[in-house]
């Protein structure tokens, strides 16, 4: 796998770095790089989907990306057929016993000015959750992004991250969990689950933290977009190639194209009544810009509506806004006999660690021996990367959840008891830049097993809106009655935005 989990503008950077290291990530445009061609790029991805991992860093010099790739080759490469570049920015500072490295890992669009471009417009980064950096035995690396979305109180939920870079490091597992954004973040209960299973299967839980065993992962026969196009090679396989729900200013009208459509066909052996559909993907950066501008409609009465979010009424009511628009969370469509039905939920979150779920299916009124998927993501806020189907029966695993041996917050503190439990007693980082550092045992593995291990966490953020501006409630309203308004909302901010930067250049 070329870059396991990776999203638009985060990559598994495969710099050595320091002894100790870690990386966050944000998104700007090949424009920008074109401003700034002191930067070393790490990978490119060509419009024909190739990609070029470069062995010493590459260069943008008079627009032709050039360098050694890593089978020793020299490239040149027009920046005009370049749709992904992935670049290494370091920093050092240090935190109690660690020393955390920063590295921006960036991505870059070409040929279109696209969403990514916004932000760096803005000069805005997006809204986010806290970031969860596993120790590999030699360095830091961001690993997980628990509870995206969950923006007040009254959103809190408790989820669940693969740490695929957690390693042991003398009996023990070490965690960075960090603010890295403009907001106040509030984390409740902070746990490992350790899953000791066969070789033979991979691990994966669903949104609601239940355990899966996968061994005879299926490929999709064929997957197609609306207008019948292949999507076959981007949505196939965990690499870096990635299908991103559209915003593209040439085309776009404000009420108009509102979604985006995927047919994902399977096939479906022996006529199984059950199927387990495997889905690597997550909200794009676009969505979590936009998170930020309809909770910002709020204004001057952010924290009250905050405070209101913990009513029963108004909780309800955002969990059939989530059903109804597909913002944050996307429905799963089955075509059954007498149409298509909903059958499971694809939770958003990130956008900086994309995360890989498992949806169950219920397939007793399939016909026939393939199985079609429809998903209708509204467009600019969700990205995909693989997506897969297993029919086998789940084998036992073992599963431990342990508590850290060693928690200590930004300020020293020891905050073990904050992680415990889910019970309202928070570990709080209020600024940019505070971390915790956390301990948890390490369990002896039997050498005829293999581990996977999940932080278990629970929690919230509030967005830190700071504005005079009185509460914008007709826009609400329509954004929370009007079907797909929120999207037609977002088509007139990125539209607001790219003129925004067409005027200033």
């Amino acid at each position: 796998m070329l870059c396991k989990r990776t999203v638009v503008f985060v990559t598994l950077v495969c710099f050595v770095v320091c002894t100790h290291g870690c990386y966050t990530a944000r998104e700007i445009s090949i424009q920008e790089l074109e401003e700034k061609p002191e930067y070393t790029i790490h990978k490119i991805v060509t419009k024909n989907n190739e990609i070029y991992e470069f062995r010493d860093g590459g260069q943008l010099i008079d627009d032709v990306i050039v360098g050694y790739v890593e089978d020793g080759r020299f490239i040149e490469i027009p920046v005009e057929e370049v749709k992904t570049v992935y670049i290494g920015k370091f920093g050092v500072s240090k935190t109690g016993k660690q020393i955390v490295v920063g590295c921006l890992a960036v991505a870059a669009i070409g040929g279109i000015v696209g969403m990514i471009v916004l932000i760096s417009a803005l000069n805005d980064l997006p809204e986010s959750c806290p970031f969860i950096h596993s120790c590999n035995g030699t360095k830091y690396i961001l690993d997980g992004e628990p509870y995206g979305g969950a923006v007040c109180q009254g959103l809190q939920r408790t989820d669940y991250c693969r740490l695929e870079n957690l390693k042991p490091v003398e009996g023990e597992y070490r965690i960075l969990l960090a603010n890295e954004l403009n907001e106040i973040q509030y984390t409740d209960e902070f746990k490992l689950l350790i899953v000791d299973h066969s070789k033979d299967v991979t691990v994966c839980q669903d949104a609601d933290g239940h355990f899966y065993t996968l061994g005879d992962m299926r490929k999709p026969l064929h997957i197609t977009d609306a207008d019948g196009h292949d999507q076959y090679q981007l949505l196939s396989a965990e690499d870096c190639l990635l299908w991103t729900s559209s915003l593209d200013h040439r085309e776009i009208d404000a009420s108009k194209h509102l979604r985006d459509t995927l047919f994902i066909n399977f096939p479906r052996p022996c006529q199984h009544d059950k199927a387990k559909l495997i889905v690597s993907g997550c909200n794009t950066i676009w969505g979590s810009h936009m998170l930020r501008q309809m909770v910002s409609l709020f204004g001057n009465q952010t924290t009250t509506w905050y405070e209101e979010m913990m009513t029963a009424q108004w909780q309800q009511m955002i969990e059939e806004w989530n059903d109804q628009v597909e913002l944050y969370q996307l429905q799963v469509y089955v075509r059954e006999e007498d149409g298509w039905t909903h059958r499971g939920e694809i939770m958003g979150g990130g956008p900086f660690v994309s995360e890989t779920r498992v949806v169950p299916l219920d397939l007793t009124r399939v016909e026939g021996d393939s199985v079609m998927i429809r998903l209708m993501p509204p467009s600019g806020f969700w990205q995909f990367n693989m997506f897969s189907i297993e029919y086998s029966e789940d084998l036992p695993i073992q599963v431990q959840e342990v508590s850290a041996t060693e928690a200590t917050a930004h300020d020293g503190r020891d905050v073990r008891d904050k992680l415990e439990s889910t019970d309202a007693e928070y570990y709080v980082m209020p600024e940019t830049g505070q971390q915790a550092y956390l301990v948890f045992p390490a369990p002896e593995l039997r050498p005829d097993l293999k581990r996977t291990i999940y932080a278990k966490v629970s929690g919230y953020y509030d967005l830190k809106i700071e504005t005079e501006e009185p509460p914008q409630y007709a826009e609400i309203y329509r954004i929370l009655t009007e079907p797909d308004y929120g999207v037609t909302f977002s088509n007139e901010e990125y539209l607001r935005i790219i003129n925004q930067h067409a005027s200033s250049q």
